[in-house]
């Protein structure tokens, strides 16, 4: 699999020692099929610490059905920038990790 993002992801800056991007960002760069909420927990299982390499965020998510007003709870992470330049795409395969680079390389 091919990695090429068409559209940047927004770093965080707020602390210059501490670069981060969210995850639900990532997730759809990578254009991930798996859900969010099931992926995130398997790149935890890779090691990730959080505080260390991501904090949880959670967000209230706004939207219209019809005309009424429907709220729901959105978790999403901000992800250390070392973590986010290296994740396994393909995860389901044991023998080889496929590195992507955010940067767009192969």
């Amino acid at each position: 699999m091919d990695f090429m993002t068409t559209q940047p992801i927004n770093v965080n800056y707020d602390d210059v020692e501490r670069l981060t991007v969210s995850g639900r960002e990532l997730h759809k760069a990578l254009d991930v099929k798996t859900a969010y909420k099931d992926w995130f927990p398997r790149m935890c299982e890779y090691g990730f610490v959080e505080s260390v390499d991501f904090n949880p965020l959670k967000n209230e998510q706004v939207h219209f059905e019809g005309n009424r007003q429907v709220k729901r709870a959105v978790t999403d992470h901000q992800i250390t920038i070392p973590i986010s330049d290296v994740f396994d795409v393909e995860a389901d395969r044991d023998a080889e990790t496929k590195t992507v680079m955010l940067s767009g390389a192969k």
